[in-house]
């Protein structure tokens, strides 16, 4: 180092970061006295220069001056992460992600529950960053092998115990207890059936009984028939709308008319906008558009496109238009597409669903819809 140096600094990087993380989880250490004196000089580098990393390197800089004795900088490391975060009563304690960064950010995240265990050691705290863990799995898939070993290891080695309380969630529909037995293992699946005359007005209500001191979750699916156009809109983890224009032309250009304020012809050029919105990042979520039998869309093929920070497959059906998207940030979004009025008639034209594969309790539909084409 003094070879190279020639009075210059060397500010510490992710490399010697990661060999300082390694050597200290190590009681003996290299007694030469260059070796000595690089390590010196790097600690105190990360003392003075550890508000410019990013989470991940911040997290292991704050356990590797723990380790070295620097208790004064390592905690003030833990307190600005608590200032940083983010906490939500649903999904945990947690930071937001820095789209487009090559970290994972279930690693980061594992890695900062490690600094907070071994500095910290809030147990409370530690618990809301497992729950973050947890509904992240709910809705997507970890990135990697070694991300999934990261995570199970901070969930099973970090916190308090929550499998050692024995106690198990009870349900009922109003005064009427649902057994649970028999449930798929794993995930606890269970289907329950009741005929028409079976069902009564104290059903409305499900009862949740939760005897533990730690956060549950599970999903809810009601099925029951209803003529398609009578469909009314539905929420859960989503919100979905869907809109229908009829593009005209007049001495000012083109312009989109509601199909509401609008008498349709075979031949009119239709546009379709489906807004919808999601309260967290999602992995797997398809989107369906149902349609009318007189309808025909202008796109035939199916494509990849990517659109409103979205990447999805596109697929054109006989009755409806679908959206595969593989990774769907939280926000507001919108898909659009074109088709042409090709048929006369009352159509029942459907509903609009999304609905996230990786958890099917997130989904939502829009309104049925019924419309006119000609006389």
């Amino acid at each position: 180092m003094k070879r190279l140096s020639k009075g210059k600094d060397w500010p510490i990087g992710s490399g010697t970061l990661n060999e300082l993380y390694a050597l200290s989880f190590f009681k003996e250490q290299n007694s030469d006295k260059d070796f000595a004196t690089a390590k010196k000089y790097y600690l105190g580098s990360l003392d003075k220069e550890w508000t410019s990393f990013n989470f991940n390197m911040r997290s292991k800089g704050a356990l590797v001056l723990h380790r070295m004795g620097n208790e004064k900088t390592a905690k003030l490391m833990i307190q600005s992460f608590k200032e940083t975060a983010q906490k939500n009563e649903q999904i945990g304690m947690y930071w937001p992600k820095k789209y487009f960064s090559f970290e994972s950010h279930i690693a980061t995240h594992a890695n900062i529950m490690a600094a907070f265990a071994e500095i910290d050691k809030d147990e409370e705290m530690i618990d809301q960053l497992r729950v973050w863990l947890l509904t992240q799995k709910q809705t997507n898939s970890w990135e990697n092998s070694a991300s999934t070993a990261d995570a199970c290891y901070a969930l099973l080695m970090r916190g308090s115990d929550w499998f050692a309380e024995g106690k198990e969630v009870t349900l009922s529909f109003g005064n009427t207890p649902i057994n649970t037995e028999g449930g798929v293992a794993g995930t606890g699946f269970i289907q329950r059936r009741w005929n028409a005359n079976e069902v009564t007005s104290e059903m409305r209500q499900l009862t949740v009984n939760n005897p533990t001191n730690h956060l549950v979750w599970g999903g809810l699916f009601r099925q029951y028939f209803v003529p398609i156009d009578e469909v009314k809109q539905s929420e859960a983890g989503f919100t979905i709308k869907r809109e229908l224009f009829v593009e005209t032309v007049d001495e000012k250009g083109k312009k989109l008319v509601p199909v509401t304020n609008q008498a349709l012809k075979v031949g009119d050029k239709l546009t379709v906008k489906i807004t919808f919105t999601n309260e967290q990042d999602m992995s797997y979520v398809f989107v369906k558009d149902l349609r009318a039998a007189g309808f025909e869309p202008i796109e035939q093929i199916s494509h990849y496109e990517y659109n409103d920070r979205m990447s999805y497959y596109q697929s054109n059906t006989d009755t409806d238009m679908e959206f595969f998207i593989e990774f769907l940030p939280k926000g507001v979004h919108q898909l659009e597409y074109s088709m042409f009025v090709t048929k006369e008639g009352h159509l029942n034209n459907g509903y609009a669903l999304i609905q996230c594969q990786y958890a099917p309790e997130f989904s939502a539909y829009s309104d049925g819809m019924k419309i006119k084409v000609g006389e």
